[in-house]
């Protein structure tokens, strides 16, 4: 009797180890993703800068299971003998006394090349292709080797991914931004255009996207609104003005006085309202899109 219970226990444990086995043999680990995102020095003019624009910040998290387990963040010093845009300072809000003291882009590549490497990320991914094209065209401006690009050379364009997640039922040439994904996820995107903080909102909102836990009829609305903006602006009779209208501030009161009265009416949503405003902005000379009061 002892020996028979002794050959039962073997073999019950036998089957339960057998089980186990299978059980961890299918179980897929969790991969590591990363994502990436950077800030360039943009023209003013072309030939600026003897024509180049280069990488002046790198931001990147690295995510498992939606959880980010770390983060990078860096600026980058400016090629010697060239100066920052005023578009990127009105952009990002990046100045040159930023860049004081920062690393050489091939140095910052190295230490990104570091942190990647203490994760192993299964796939980085950008918000489009444009951060990956300027990552390598910075780095033949320093004639970097080859293998320090092996992480550069292979970010992928998140937004192919998230498109075909949030299920778009129409083909549209409209993109959606950063702002845009975090519209539809609701998260709270207080600095865009800082590389760091935009890899942040772009991992969190993928891995929401990823999860399904997002309303379609945001998605919906947003498209709609944006292509009702874009085909606005496509048929407006100005398209641009050589010579400003003279309008002072004082003589622009009253019109944003009443577009304040339609909006708090809500009789036209605030995205028609700013189409207008963009259209006496324009009249007057000055850059739609830019003063938003």
């Amino acid at each position: 009797m002892e020996e028979t219970n002794k050959q039962n226990t073997k073999n019950n444990t036998g089957k339960g180890h057998r089980k186990r086995n299978r059980h961890r043999s299918n179980k897929k680990p969790i991969a590591t993703i990363a994502y990436i995102d950077t800030e360039f020095n943009a023209f003013d003019y072309y030939g600026q800068n003897g024509g180049s624009q280069e990488i002046i910040q790198i931001g990147a998290v690295v995510v498992r299971d939606g959880k980010q387990l770390d983060g990078f963040n860096t600026f980058c010093a400016l090629k010697k003998g060239h100066v920052i845009s005023k578009r990127t300072v009105k952009l990002t809000g990046i100045k040159e006394s930023d860049l004081k003291g920062a690393p050489a882009f091939p140095e910052a590549l190295e230490a990104l090349n570091t942190f990647f490497d203490r994760f192993g990320p299964e796939h980085i991914f950008a918000y489009g292709s444009e951060d990956r094209i300027q990552m390598l065209n910075t780095a033949r401006q320093y004639n970097i080797d080859r293998d320090e690009l092996r992480y550069a050379e292979n970010i992928e364009d998140n937004m192919k991914t998230v498109s075909t997640m949030l299920k778009l039922k129409r083909k549209s040439n409209l993109t959606l931004s950063v702002k845009d994904l975090c519209e539809i996820c609701e998260v709270n995107a207080d600095r865009p255009h800082d590389a760091y903080n935009d890899a942040i909102y772009l991992a969190e909102c993928t891995e929401i996207i990823k999860r399904g836990k997002f309303d379609p009829e945001r998605v919906e609305g947003l498209l709609d609104r944006k292509n009702w903006m874009s085909n606005y602006r496509m048929s407006r009779r100005i398209k641009e003005c050589r010579e400003s209208v003279i309008l002072t501030d004082e003589e622009l009161a009253p019109v944003r006085a009443m577009i304040a009265v339609l909006q708090e009416n809500g009789d036209y949503p605030d995205y028609q309202l700013q189409a207008l405003f963009d259209d006496l902005l324009m009249i007057t000379g000055r850059i739609p899109g830019i003063d938003n009061n």
